[in-house]
């Protein structure tokens, strides 16, 4: 299911699949998770404010969600630094406000069901690239 939701977390906001036919498709959990990764398009406001909404949103996300959503911004991390200087500042700024929510609880050691990774290996590899792309920005 994370492995799903993973590959389809852009499934919304890109391609305009629906929650329903998510569900549909793929089940309930997977459609969790993806609604949970995805941007609601009824949130108006400046980018800002739409991280903001969307930081309150990550931080309530099941531990799956987050974990695929630290995956997703640590998979960026490279392409956006190579290809767009310019937005690597605001992305790796808006990253490094957002890994506090999504990391795992101090007591939380387990691997995922039926996954060799645990989130707290996600996270420690998606704070490694914050920290090496970050201080290049500042």
């Amino acid at each position: 299911e994370m492995v799903a939701a993973a590959l389809l977390h852009d499934v919304m906001e890109d391609c305009g699949v629906t929650a329903e036919e998510l569900e549909l498709e793929f089940g309930d959990t997977v459609a969790t998770y993806v609604i949970a990764l995805s941007d609601d398009p009824t949130i108006l406001g400046n980018r800002a404010f739409r991280k903001k909404v969307a930081k309150i949103r990550l931080a309530a996300a099941p531990p799956e969600v987050k974990a695929i959503k630290l995956a997703d911004l640590a998979h960026n991390c490279m392409s956006i630094w190579t290809h767009d200087e310019a937005f690597s500042k605001v992305f790796f700024k808006e990253f490094e406000d957002l890994l506090p929510v999504l990391a795992p609880p101090s007591n939380y050691d387990t691997n995922f069901p039926n996954d060799p990774i645990s989130w707290s290996h996600i996270y420690n590899l998606a704070r490694e690239r914050v920290d090496r792309y970050y201080w290049r920005i500042e």
